[in-house]
């Protein structure tokens, strides 16, 4: 299922937001990203991506184990984004998620309170952290709280 590349696209309300599969030459959506590179030091690159549920991948990416990579394609993304939805399961095991309000009166969750442990990097472990020169993707157009701009 895994098979081309991940982003997290954010929502408003951040259980809506999906992740985006691309890297594949196909999907049914188009999504424009940032990557290093061009004049400025970025470019920008709209790329087709299937959209997947965050209900739906999460069982999919808390199946994928830490070294986990023989036997089917398993790009790097989806590896730290399983290191990143096991560390929240995690959270949400140990009782670290608080009821709050959002700045629209929707009703969200926090992490908190988060001991010495909840603060270090956990995506930063061996199977899960980046070459010095590999290229981060960031979603064009993206701010925090805010959409993604998709066409």
């Amino acid at each position: 299922m895994l098979d081309g590349e991940l982003v997290f696209v954010p929502s408003e309300i951040p259980r809506r937001g999906v992740f985006a599969l691309w890297g594949k030459g196909s999907g049914s959506a188009k999504l424009e990203l940032v990557f290093p590179g061009g004049t400025y030091g970025i470019r920008k690159r709209l790329v087709s991506a299937d959209l997947i549920p965050l209900a739906e991948a999460l069982p999919v990416l808390l199946a994928i184990g830490p070294d986990e990579q023989a036997g089917r394609p398993m790009r790097r993304s989806a590896r730290v984004w399983a290191a990143a939805a096991a560390a929240g399961v995690s959270l949400v095991a140990r009782g670290r998620l608080l009821p709050t309000v959002g700045a629209d009166d929707t009703d969200v969750w926090r992490a908190g309170p988060l001991d010495p442990a909840d603060l270090s990097c956990r995506v930063n472990s061996p199977p899960c952290s980046r070459p010095p020169r590999t290229p981060l993707r960031f979603p064009a157009r993206a701010r925090c709280g805010s959409g993604l701009r998709m066409r």
